[in-house]
């Protein structure tokens, strides 16, 4: 067993989560990360399935890192959108 290993695998998990909360994009690149080690880490036990899941989980951070990328695009997008829910609460409430 590797407890010191799995356990900082779990907070780092714990602090990717966090992250994903406070909508930091830099989120993906811990979970990328945590994804890296935990691979090996459960091929190492013979968990096969849980590996390959993880591997899966792998790629698709990696996949919806390129696909977000970091540009002001994103972020003015997410901008628009917050902007446009608030819009909306503010006239739904003037109406009552």
């Amino acid at each position: 067993a590797l407890p010191y290993v799995d356990s900082a695998l779990a907070a780092t998990s714990l602090v990717a989560q966090w992250m994903m909360t406070r909508k930091l994009l830099e989120h993906w690149l811990v979970w990328i990360a945590v994804d890296l080690a935990y691979v090996p880490v459960f091929a190492s036990r013979q968990l096969y399935v849980t590996a390959v899941l993880y591997a899966v989980f792998l790629a698709l951070a990696i996949g919806i890192l390129i696909g977000v990328g970091f540009g002001d695009n994103v972020l003015t997008s997410t901008q628009r959108d917050l902007e446009a829910s608030l819009t909306g609460d503010l006239e739904a409430a003037a109406r009552r």
